[in-house]
């Protein structure tokens, strides 16, 4: 097999190998930790720079960066270094409880999905920062994978004048005629929509939060 004109040699021990091969196929691994072990596997089998960027599809350069690394350093090599300068701003501490801080449960007459405007209000209510900027908590929920801004919602009316129509609706229920009697038609009678039929569901990394809307009855007569 052609090593290549510039390719530095790699031989890996046995152990080494086999810890490779056993990361690849662990299923919870990340996508940059298989993808180094395969250059490791593929470099210690001889192949070229040029091969081994096409097969697993990166730039030739990441491959003969890893691949230096490794022939210097063993399996060791294929781990993160330590980056020098100005330590983070804001800590890995204070990024999670802005990500938990993204993902509570909204308020029950409140907006279902925070702004990031809102979400800064508030980080910085808490004393969880004292300033931040709201591109900074998107690059952070980026990072994260969430969007909190976007939410999954089912049984929802699509009359574009259904929020005037429930609150015409409510306010017949809180605030009846005096000396009448207020009934509330539907498909099924006997059941008051006074609560959510469904919890709603947190947003986390990859995943819409859930919302399901309350529905009061589709019809009232006084």
């Amino acid at each position: 097999m052609s090593q290549g004109r510039h390719a530095t040699p790699v031989k890996l021990a046995k152990k080494e190998r086999e810890e490779l091969l056993s990361l690849i196929e662990r299923k919870t691994a990340a996508q940059r930790d298989v993808m180094r072990a395969r250059i490791a596997l593929w470099a210690h089998e001889g192949h070229s720079n040029t091969v081994i960027a096409r097969e697993l599809r990166v730039s030739v350069q990441t491959v003969c960066t890893w691949r230096k690394r490794i022939a210097q350093h063993g399996a060791q090599g294929l781990r993160e270094c330590e980056r020098t300068g100005r330590p983070p701003r804001i800590t890995q501490e204070t990024r999670l409880q802005l990500i938990a801080l993204a993902c509570e449960a909204h308020e029950p007459e409140g907006r279902v999905t925070p702004t990031l405007d809102e979400i800064v209000a508030r980080a910085i209510e808490r004393g969880i920062v004292e300033q931040i900027s709201r591109s900074h908590v998107q690059r952070i929920l980026q990072a994260g994978d969430l969007r909190p801004h976007r939410v999954k919602q089912w049984l929802h009316s699509p009359d574009p004048a259904f929020r005037e129509k429930v609150n015409v609706i409510c306010k017949l229920y809180r605030k009846a005629p005096k000396n009448a009697v207020v009934l509330s038609i539907d498909e099924k009678t006997g059941i008051q929509a006074i609560e959510r039929k469904h919890p709603g569901r947190a947003p986390a990394p990859g995943r819409l939060g859930i919302h399901s809307p309350r529905h009061p009855g589709a019809d009232c007569c006084a």
